[in-house]
């Protein structure tokens, strides 16, 4: 089976260039990277479609053809549209109707096999799913990650709609996701909250079928993330012991990571509050940011003006206020190898994984952490409440029965405090290897990036093979046979 994901915002590359360093090169092209490997494994045919790059600034993207060398049966296949400088996914909008066209000529001068079934991901790719459906008949799937009306809930507090729209264009956005999940022949969620919470919104429960929704979760790449000591390691234990040489007191101490995207929803200043609030936390634990591409924190904070060197300016600030520079450190971690080396260097020192975001759609992150033998502390706030709990499991020693309801530390990342008792937890030796234990099973057990496109692969083929079975025909431009789109190109 020939299948194709859609994806205009971010690019794809062999080497991963420029992951994390934009907030549209962050885990969504992880998800699809992953999915789409793991679907060639099995034989499918896979073809990831991106956008063509031709900007100075943003360099490798300029090629209408890549490969993974490591794997056959997928390629990156860029396309052109608007015009050839990078833009953020909010301005696409406006470029999906030409890059559908250019993706139907792509096929047709390569004279080759039209895909049998597109992935989209995000709004934007699911509007381009719509696009080529009403041009080709070509069904597809639709998968948000994450929706835009949540996302304005919580952003008309701080602003009102005009002025956010017109930077995020949610009006655009959530058009978008709506005609997403009308014309989508089936709807992928990661939880089941994420099904019944999200979908459920007043702006979208009208339209959604909960039928065609199927929860699969997405998993982690356990080639990379692991306990296995690897070569890398070696560099990044120099770095890791680099950050104390002003404090070669404080090497010794356990680390608490937090490694997200600097950005204000992640929220790390809760932990560095946690610290400054608790001098027990700041006597037993050292905490360590991750950053990427920042090799000198402090410096980049005063002399820039953007959304990640805000984010740092209050952290520093926090840290200045309450006197606690011997207990906050920044690394510059650039590779997923090199995160999963200082995950596993964190394991071996009895570290904590904290990812204490508002709100996090799935929560990908701990459960790489947990997959190396690091301990979780977690945003109860969205997927984390469903991928760390469990009603089953118990940790018997000699002496008593300890019996926990949760695979990871749950906190409240609008209350500091339990920050603070979640991590004081975590200095209990037997709850401690507990959450260690019982996070990296739960991983190997059910979140690997297999599972998840077996079941993507499931209900695609049941999709299909139904649609052949019913002899369904679907004209290039009605949908259902009969309801012909009406969108406006210029949303």
């Amino acid at each position: 089976m020939k299948i194709a994901f859609l994806n205009p915002q971010g690019n794809f590359d062999s080497e991963d260039r420029k992951w994390g360093s934009h907030p549209d090169f962050g885990g969504q092209l992880v998800y699809v990277k992953e999915v789409a490997r793991s679907m060639a494994h099995m034989g499918e045919d896979i073809d990831i479609i991106t956008r063509r790059i031709n900007d100075p600034e943003w360099g490798k993207f300029s090629d209408e053809l890549d490969f993974y060398h490591d794997i056959e049966g997928v390629r990156i296949l860029r396309i052109n549209c608007g015009p050839d400088k990078f833009l953020r996914k909010e301005l696409l909008w406006s470029h999906l109707n030409e890059w559908t066209d250019n993706i139907i000529e792509f096929y047709k001068k390569s004279n080759e096999k039209f895909p049998d079934f597109f992935i989209t991901n995000y709004g934007d790719g699911g509007l381009s799913g719509v696009f080529l459906y009403k041009k080709t008949g070509i069904p597809f799937s639709f998968t948000a990650h994450s929706l835009g009306a949540q996302k304005l809930d919580k952003l008309l507090s701080f602003q009102n709609f005009s002025k956010l729209d017109e930077y995020y264009h949610f009006s655009s956005r959530i058009t978008a996701e709506r005609l997403s999940m009308k014309f989508a022949s089936v709807i992928f969620t990661s939880t089941n909250q994420e099904k019944e919470e999200q979908y459920s919104h007043i702006l979208y429960k009208d339209i959604v079928d909960q039928e065609k929704v199927k929860v699969v979760p997405p998993g982690v790449n356990i080639k990379i993330f692991n306990k296995n000591d690897q070569s890398i390691d070696l560099k990044v234990v120099r770095k890791y012991e680099n950050l104390y040489n002003e404090f070669p007191n404080r090497r010794n101490l356990p680390p608490v990571i937090c490694s997200s995207r600097l950005d204000p929803k992640k929220n790390h200043k809760a932990v560095v509050e946690a610290f400054s609030r608790s001098e027990e936390i700041n006597r037993n634990f050292n905490l360590v940011i991750v950053t990427k591409n920042i090799a000198d924190p402090r410096k980049y904070s005063m002399e820039f003006d953007t959304v990640e060197a805000n984010v740092l300016k209050e952290m520093f600030e926090i840290v200045r206020r309450y006197n606690i520079e011997d207990s906050i450190y920044f690394i510059d971690i650039d590779s997923q190898l090199e995160l999963a080396s200082l995950y596993r260097i964190g394991a071996k020192n009895r570290g904590v994984f904290a990812l204490t975001t508002y709100y996090e759609p799935f929560g990908l992150a701990p459960l790489e952490a947990a997959a190396c033998g690091l301990p979780v502390l977690v945003t109860k706030n969205g997927g984390p409440s469903e991928s760390l709990l469990s009603k089953d499991i118990s940790y018997e020693n000699s002496k008593k029965i300890i019996r926990l309801h949760e695979y990871g530390c749950l906190v409240d990342p609008m209350d500091i405090n339990t920050i603070i008792i979640g991590l004081k937890g975590m200095m209990d030796t037997e709850k401690y290897n507990f959450y260690a234990d019982a996070g990296y099973s739960r991983v190997m057990t059910k979140y690997t990036w297999e599972a998840t496109a077996k079941d993507y692969l499931k209900y695609i083929h049941e999709f299909c093979n139904r649609k052949k079975e019913e002899n369904i025909f679907i004209p290039s431009y009605f949908i259902d046979g009969k309801e012909e789109i009406k969108i406006d190109y210029k949303l």
